[in-house]
């Protein structure tokens, strides 16, 4: 029953939180990483390899699972593989068309909407595949991937919004201490 409830757990958007996800540990530990103090910077011989090594860890905590990344590529390669052969093969049917005295009065511009057409959809179709893909490495999901598709995207537009909120604070601290800087360099120069 416990367990129910913790598979349950949901974010703001509403869906569940995947195991590689920034934001969550393997271990449900969600307690964040202290910043580390200025005493403890003098002994950076050892500290840096315990750095490197819990980089590691924190990577292989965020790495996608194996199995979503191959049931991505699989999608990816089928959203976008067909549309782009169809758009290349339009090439090959206008000249068949063409050549047969089929259709002699075929249009250039008739053959270039149409494959541009069928390209430019294995470009949303890269997109559609990693989107509509099921990122719980438990659950296969449907054939189409219209249920993953709107978690996802909720999913990645939170993951913008985390990187853009942080980037937009870094420059703020960036252009603060700049601020400090100029200061303590005018109260010197006096």
């Amino acid at each position: 029953m416990a367990s129910d409830a913790k598979k349950n757990k949901t974010s703001s958007e509403g869906q569940e939180r995947l195991p590689f996800e920034p934001g969550k540990k393997k271990g449900g530990d969600e307690t964040p990483k202290k910043a580390p103090r200025i005493s403890d910077k003098k002994q950076s011989g050892s500290r840096g390899r315990n750095q490197r090594a819990n980089s590691q860890a924190s990577l292989e905590e965020t790495r996608i699972p194996d199995v979503v990344s191959q049931r991505m590529v699989r999608r990816m390669a089928i959203f976008s593989g067909v549309p782009s052969f169809m758009g290349m093969f339009t090439f090959i049917a206008a000249y068949f068309l063409i050549s047969q005295n089929i259709y002699p009065d075929l249009p250039n511009y008739a053959v270039v909407a149409t494959s541009l057409l069928f390209l430019g959809l294995g470009v949303v179709g890269l997109s559609y595949g990693l989107l509509s893909a099921s990122w719980d490495e438990r659950s296969e999901g449907s054939l189409l991937g219209f249920e993953q598709f709107p978690d996802n995207f909720g999913r990645m537009k939170e993951a913008w919004k985390g990187a853009r909120k942080a980037s937009l604070a870094k420059r703020r601290a960036d252009l603060e201490a700049k601020d400090e800087e100029k200061a303590r360099k005018k109260a010197l120069k006096k």
